[in-house]
């Protein structure tokens, strides 16, 4: 039996829960410099249930999004994680990594020099690393 392949084009976006909207945009728009490139209200989910949630994207240079639900009346627990179990990791060129440090004082420690650097970013609302690959 032959089976048909699906032509996956791309990622369009990978989602994640954050505590507060406006605190996850302002870390990913002015800080990062990713644009925010749409956020909305859910009301009903695709199976009929009502919900209020904030659903905010991000969009990156490749035309994929960063989305984030913000949704207070349910509850998630946001832990403490090993930096290797959940993450974003994001590259950049090193001078632009070092420009977003010294841009942002006190968001993160500036990286060590290396060809590859990963540099987490504590948060409140999640953990966040940017990644920089030469």
């Amino acid at each position: 039996m032959t089976q048909s392949r699906i032509a996956i084009k791309g990622l369009h976006h990978a989602a994640y829960r954050c505590r507060d909207s406006e605190e996850t945009r302002a870390f990913y728009e002015d800080f990062l410099g990713l644009p925010l490139a749409d956020a909305f209200e859910i009301s009903t989910t695709q199976t009929g249930r009502e919900t209020s949630v904030l659903h905010s994207f991000f969009q990156k240079a490749d035309g994929s999004s960063l989305a984030f639900f913000e949704a207070p009346d349910q509850p998630f627990e946001f832990r403490e994680q090993h930096d290797f179990d959940l993450h974003i990791a994001l590259e950049v060129d090193m001078a632009t990594l070092h420009r977003m440090f010294e841009a942002a004082p006190g968001q993160a420690s500036t990286p060590a020099e290396s060809p590859t650097t990963a540099a987490s970013i504590p948060s409140t609302s999640a953990t966040r690393t940017a990644t920089s690959s030469n």
